[in-house]
């Protein structure tokens, strides 16, 4: 064996790689809480969500909200369109 790898060998005994877990692999992990999950069913098929439906989720969950109850904020962003010439 070379002596660079006799050292690598020598600093990973000593200092071994952490092996991380994802968010999934950890015990306290709920997959009710994972909102990623949420998106396939029991067989693990796609569930496809209409845009429509998940802002008006979303707007329920804001309601429902203790501290947002009755306000929702919308932010609209102007652009001016401009013709062929740059112009406005």
């Amino acid at each position: 064996m070379s002596d660079s790898l006799r050292l690598l060998a020598l600093l990973f005994k000593k200092n071994p790689v952490e092996n991380k877990k994802f968010e999934r692999e950890k015990d306290s992990y709920n997959e009710e809480e994972d909102v990623f999950m949420n998106y396939f069913d029991d067989d693990g098929n796609f569930i496809e969500v209409s845009p429509e439906v998940e802002i008006q989720e979303t707007i329920k969950l804001l309601l429902e909200d203790g501290d947002n109850v009755g306000r929702v904020t919308v932010t609209y962003s102007y652009k001016e369109s401009r013709d062929a010439d740059g112009e406005l």
